[in-house]
């Protein structure tokens, strides 16, 4: 009898859509682990039978996110035998043009699955599930002789979920913390910073036996409403960006001649339009450039200041990373020991222009416009792609100082520490500590703050 392979129809159906152009390349993966593919092409397989390692590459690239129009762009007929042999030529080329998210996929869930199948892994075959005969170990070995033999081995994985491999959608709400990462979908989304907000209420007894409560409230991240279709490249979200700070104590101390009890609370909100997308991206050598704008109105609430703001960020990045102690705007695997993470150095060119229709009392120019331009430099340290779970670690440089008019320029230092975790409905929660030291730009108000919170990402 003839064994029925479910990633064997998978394929079939691929193929279908290749055919008849029924297949959207826009569509986006859900995060994958080496697992994933190893189930997509064992899933219905008695152990000990080989596969084709051209249906496994075929089985990686669609799990790391890889479409019919990446393989066939020209959307001519294609067969299964020559989608595989595309697919396989792809993960040896290490990326895919014009995508660079889906490109950093396929170098993160490569490596994780080289490492996974390797000769010297600590993870035997039989966990593994899959057994490469020939197997390497370091980097680029896997897919690049033509005579490795892999074999289903193992109790055999168990039957893969459609929400593997079934293409998801950008989702019609983002809460995230900066506006420039709203459309972030896939393996990008999971590192974005979040909607962070705390809370913290201290009671302490005084010497005379009164007591005194200190609260403090915290509240900064960005709610965007999608409205382009979930097609465009470049989507484009209504957004509102709103920060407050505020400590209080009871009993209020006195306060000194025309002093406020608000004057250090912050409480400022942004209202606009953004979108990002890809610039341009280099095959040769795999680099490209992602731009974002935004057009927008800022309120600061506590300085009775109001003002419009226009925006443009361009962050350049390199989709091959190895052999590198990072990757520049994507992440790079590292090991340390039996430590497992991934690393990324980037830099964001900005400038903002902005119109002060009211001062109040912030600190730039009374009326009229002023023009900033600069960068943010950073480093982040992330968990190994596909884990549901781990620490994440940011550092990051701000430096915007005024070009035109009159306003203080801009010198922030952020850093976060958080432990991220993922729920089954795609919701990711951060608890962390973050310390931001320098001039916060919605209020330009300058800021020595270190906060405990949560963090809420979708």
């Amino acid at each position: 009898m003839r064994t029925v392979r479910p990633y064997g129809h998978l394929i079939a159906l691929i193929g279908a859509g290749v055919m008849t152009g029924a297949v959207d390349n826009t569509w986006a993966q859900a995060d994958v682990k080496p697992s994933v593919a190893i189930n997509l092409i064992c899933a219905g397989i008695e152990p000990g039978k080989s596969v084709d390692y051209r249906e496994f590459a075929a089985a990686v690239a669609a799990a790391a996110g890889v479409t019919p129009a990446d393989l066939n762009p020209t959307d001519k007929a294609m067969s299964v035998a020559d989608y595989n042999q595309a697919a396989l030529v792809l993960l040896r080329n290490r990326e895919v043009q014009r995508r660079p998210a889906v490109t950093a996929n396929i170098l993160a869930l490569v490596a994780d699955t080289e490492d996974l199948l390797a000769d010297n892994s600590p993870t035997s075959a039989e966990d593994a599930g899959l057994k490469v005969e020939g197997a390497g170990h370091g980097s680029n070995w896997l897919f690049q002789p033509d005579n490795q033999r892999l074999t289903c081995v193992g109790k055999g994985p168990p039957k893969v979920e459609d929400q593997y491999i079934k293409p998801i959608k950008r989702s019609r709400l983002a809460l995230r913390g900066k506006v420039e990462a709203l459309g972030l979908i896939g393996e990008e989304r999971k590192t974005a910073d979040a909607f962070k907000f705390g809370y913290k209420r201290e009671i302490s007894e005084q010497d005379d036996g009164s007591s005194k409560t200190d609260r403090t409230e915290t509240f900064d991240g960005v709610l965007g409403l999608r409205l382009s279709p979930d097609t465009w490249t470049a989507p484009v979200f209504a957004y509102a960006d709103y920060s407050l700070s505020r400590a209080r104590k009871k009993p209020e101390p006195p306060l000194d001649p025309g002093k406020a009890v608000d004057d250090d609370d912050t409480n400022a909100w942004e209202l606009g339009f953004s979108t990002a997308g890809q610039l341009f991206y280099d095959q040769a050598l795999s680099r490209s450039v992602l731009v974002d704008a935004r057009i927008g109105w800022v309120s600061d609430d506590i300085k009775a200041s109001r003002r419009a703001v226009v925006g443009l960020g361009a962050t350049p990045g390199f989709a091959i990373a190895d052999g590198k102690p990072c990757g520049l705007g994507g992440f790079a695997p590292q090991t340390l020991g039996v430590l497992k993470f991934r690393v990324r150095c980037r830099i964001r060119f900005e400038a903002e222009a902005s119109y002060v229709d009211e001062a109040g009392k912030a600190d730039f120019k009374t009326y009229g416009k002023f023009l900033a331009g600069g960068a943010t430099i950073g480093f982040d340290i992330a968990p190994p792609m596909g884990d549901d779970a781990g620490i994440i670690t940011s550092v990051s440089y701000r430096y915007l100082p005024v070009i035109s008019g009159r306003a203080p320029d801009v010198h922030r230092l952020d850093t976060t520490v958080k432990y991220r975790f993922w729920l089954e409905n795609g919701l990711g929660l951060d608890l962390g500590l973050t310390y931001g030291k320098g001039r916060e730009t919605k209020t330009y108000k300058d800021e020595d703050k270190i906060e405990a919170g949560v963090g809420v990402l979708f």
